[in-house]
């Protein structure tokens, strides 16, 4: 939209609210990692570890958490059949014979 309208003043005031806005998201993660440091460096897992003891420490109810099972696949694959090539691709107008 600036370079449309092509005065400097108009792409200036397009940029400024913008630049206000990542540097008060900047300043808010830089404040959070000064006031928890062993949290700023911990990954999503970790975090999430973490913040249950706090909760847990405190009397909260504890944070609810997906949990997610391994599991095996429900068909049994016969090992002659993975080592077969796999069969050509039809359409079901091919298979029909038109």
């Amino acid at each position: 939209m600036s370079i449309k309208i092509a005065t400097w003043w108009f792409a200036l005031a397009l940029m400024l609210p913008m630049m206000a806005l990542v540097f008060y998201a900047l300043k808010r993660v830089l404040d959070f990692a000064e006031k928890n440091p062993q949290a700023a460096i911990m990954d999503g897992a970790e975090f999430l570890v973490h913040e249950q003891i706090i909760h847990g420490i405190k009397g909260d109810r504890p944070i609810d958490t997906i949990v997610t099972v391994d599991h095996q696949p429900d068909i049994a694959i016969d090992p002659q059949d993975a080592e077969n090539e796999d069969p050509p691709i039809t359409s079901s107008l091919e298979q029909e014979g038109r």
